[in-house]
């Protein structure tokens, strides 16, 4: 056998005789137990990115929920009143001016109980929702969007709503110096003889109509994926997981409230 050969066989009678002395075993056990504890430490350390995953997409949930309710809500209660009733006044009003035009000399009388009262302003949590998603949720890149896109919805209702507020107050004040058929056409936005028109009133109606639904749409949407993420992160966890949040709700019951999801075929997976 060769040096070399010699001395690599001795080298390793060398290591053998070191990991069966005291010693030798007490380091392997060292080393062992110190690999054994940086993996702990890693599925430990693991185990807690994915809980504050887990509870930043309960919360986002729970704001995405809240909404979703205070839209319904809205909707069940003030929906009629606000957007059916005024669009049907205005369909009538608009068959009233045809039945003047076709018959000039005829009388035919409008009437109508218009609605001056103010709604209160819808404010909701959704730049919350954004927010957690970002920075700890780490939700699909779709849902990140829905949430952006829902906030910009919330906006635009909150304006919508105010506008009509402000627009039937500032109608409220000039209805005695105006007659009925001009007060009918500012209020119905609907043009006059010489082409003026004033819409204000009626594009805030409309606005609040579709951003309504939408708000309801991106809220359901957004709760019902994270939901579905906060379930497996909750698997993923195991037995110390918190409880993921759900979105539960009655589907007979608000059927007739949720906007028809074949308008947001983008988000239909």
């Amino acid at each position: 056998m060769s040096d070399a050969g010699n001395y690599g066989f001795e080298w390793f009678e060398l290591i053998t005789k070191a990991l069966n002395s005291s010693f030798g075993t007490a380091l392997a056990g060292a080393f062992f137990g110190a690999v054994a504890a940086n993996y702990f430490a890693i599925r430990t350390e693991s185990r807690q990115a994915l809980t504050e995953r887990l509870l930043a997409g309960n919360a986002a949930t729970s704001f995405s929920i809240a909404i979703f309710q205070h839209a319904l809500g809205f909707k069940d209660q003030m929906y009629e009143v606000l957007v059916e009733d005024y669009f049907r006044d205005r369909e009538r009003y608009m068959n009233f001016v045809d039945a003047k035009l076709q018959s000039p000399t005829e009388e035919v009388n409008f009437v109508v109980q218009y609605n001056f009262g103010s709604v209160p302003a819808f404010r909701t949590d959704a730049d919350r929702i954004s927010e957690l998603i970002a920075l700890k949720a780490g939700a699909a890149q779709k849902v990140l969007m829905a949430a952006s896109t829902l906030q910009q919805v919330v906006d635009s209702l909150a304006r919508c709503i105010s506008a009509r507020n402000e627009q039937l107050a500032l109608l409220s004040q000039q209805k005695d110096s105006m007659n009925d058929d001009e007060f009918a056409r500012a209020y119905f936005g609907v043009e006059d003889s010489e082409g003026n028109i004033d819409v204000r009133l009626f594009e805030a109606v409309k606005g609040l109509q579709h951003q309504l639904d939408d708000t309801i749409f991106f809220s359901k949407y957004i709760a019902q994926n994270l939901a579905i993420q906060n379930e497996a992160l909750a698997m993923k966890i195991g037995k110390s997981s918190p409880p993921p949040t759900k979105l539960i709700f009655d589907q007979e019951r608000v059927a007739q409230l949720l906007p028809d999801e074949m308008e947001y075929p983008d988000w239909l997976d």
